[in-house]
């Protein structure tokens, strides 16, 4: 039976839930903690510039400012009225789904098919721009393709899982894929892109670009008026998201915590709202709220930056390992033409993953030289978590595991420095007893030899009054 979690139970399962699987999956969830929030914060900032078509301001300022109040504006709403997410993230879905139809018929409806002429030599430039660029948009494909396996989270609440998950993967793969080419299609058949008058000219990476094309869309087609209210439509469609992002990302640490895979402190539940994570919400809303302030483009490579190891290349990867570590176990999903899906996909995301910006090789900003020094980051602080609670560290072997989990010997330990602590507060006790003892009497001494030395004064201010 398939449990909920998605990546992070997958990988702590496929590499050995005791062993290597428990630093996979604490990676995992570590490296969530940052590309989580960047998925949701590149949502906010995508409002804040869709909403500059309605402002006319394109400024850096403007569209961190009005992603800041857009985020924490949803950790306010999260965290007050947890009970009402279903109802808004379905008002906000049928939101989404009309806004696609609209794109698609007046798209279509307005179809010239000499915008899409590609300009004369488009693969000219450097061979080593070509192989960038084709890395950066496949970077922007994953970023948007990403949340078609959400249903892995709840894997345990799906009915028959064995024929619901595959399918509602390949099929939800599949209907992206239609969806995402078949809008592209229809914006590109009714707005020129290139030359003079063409969008590309309006949008491109820096914070005052006009990152609005849908807006430019509905001006064209039906003028400002109708342009505005679609901008409103479209910013309402990423507000759901984004809404339901935080909320669902927030549970992964807070279930890694209680699965005592990650910091006990993630699996604090609030005393009064039931299910609600609410350390685990502040800090994703936290995290995604400082990422407001950082460029779209960026926040997407950074995230997918630590993404492309510990999760995607890293199930392909596993997923080889475990088939061939583990022939006797159940195979109740076909793949054709396996092994060649998992390493077709393995290498795929490897080049996206040396595509990422690096300052060494590129001289660009060093995303990817800190994706890697953040997971070896992550690799110790497992490492003093791990110690610390006797589970497994790189460089042990199963043997010195109990059927727990737990490092042999551990517990009794524990126990020893446990009595150890006990015996040593209580001589600390006992010394703070008599050293607070010693003072009374100190004081006590004191009083009295003050008391006798103001007899004295006054037994001889009397005699030199009767002398």
């Amino acid at each position: 039976m398939p449990y909920s979690g998605g990546s992070y139970v997958y990988l702590r399962e496929i590499y050995g839930r005791n062993t290597w699987g428990r630093l996979m999956a604490f990676l995992f969830v570590f490296q969530f903690l940052v590309s989580g929030p960047m998925e949701v914060a590149s949502g906010f900032v995508a409002m804040a510039q869709y909403l500059a078509y309605i402002t006319g301001d394109t400024s850096y300022g403007h569209h961190a400012g009005l992603a800041f109040v857009f985020c924490a504006l949803t950790c306010f709403l999260l965290y007050n009225d947890i009970g009402s997410v279903g109802k808004i993230t379905m008002t906000l879905w049928v939101g989404t789904v009309g806004a696609i139809l609209f794109a698609l018929i007046a798209g279509f409806a307005n179809f010239n098919g000499e915008n899409l002429v590609s300009p004369d030599a488009p693969f000219s430039g450097p061979g080593i721009e070509v192989f960038f660029g084709l890395g950066l948009a496949a970077r922007i494909g994953i970023y948007d393709f990403t949340g078609y396996y959400d249903v892995c989270h709840i894997g345990d609440e799906v009915q028959n899982p064995k024929r619901t998950i595959p399918r509602a993967v390949v099929f939800t793969c599949f209907a992206v894929c239609v969806i995402y080419f078949l809008v592209y299609l229809a914006v590109m058949g009714f707005l020129p892109w290139s030359g003079e008058d063409g969008f590309t000219k309006l949008v491109d990476a820096d914070s005052d670009s006009a990152n609005y094309i849908m807006a430019i869309f509905c001006e064209k087609l039906a003028g400002r008026g109708f342009a505005i209210f679609f901008t409103i439509v479209v910013v309402y469609t990423i507000f759901g998201s984004c809404f339901a992002l935080l909320l669902g990302y927030a549970a992964v640490p807070y279930a890694a915590a209680k699965d005592g895979y990650f910091f006990s402190w993630f699996g604090h539940e609030h005393p009064t709202k039931q299910g609600l994570a609410d350390y685990s919400l502040i800090v994703c809303s936290a995290v995604s709220c400082i990422f407001c302030f950082v460029e779209l483009e960026t926040i997407i490579e950074g995230m997918l930056t630590t993404r492309l190891l510990v999760q995607f290349i890293a199930q392909n990867v596993g997923l080889i390992m475990y088939r061939k570590s583990h022939p006797e176990v159940s195979r109740p999903f076909k793949c054709p033409l396996y092994p060649l899906p998992p390493i077709i996909a393995s290498l795929v995301f490897f080049f996206v993953f040396i595509t990422t910006s690096n300052h060494i090789f590129s001289g660009e900003d060093p995303l990817l030289e800190l994706g890697v020094v953040f997971l070896l980051l992550g690799v110790g602080m497992y490492c003093v978590w791990a110690k610390s609670r006797g589970y497994w560290v790189p460089g042990m072997s199963e043997d010195e595991m109990d059927e727990n989990g737990i490092v042999k010997g551990f517990e009794a330990r524990l126990s020893t420095s446990s009595k150890i602590e006990k015996e040593t507060e209580s001589i600390k006790t006992q010394m703070r007893e008599m050293e607070s003892r010693l003072t009374q009497t100190i004081l006590r001494a004191q009083g009295a030899a003050a008391a006798n030395e103001s007899e004295k004064q006054s037994l001889t201010g009397s005699e030199g009054e009767r002398v």
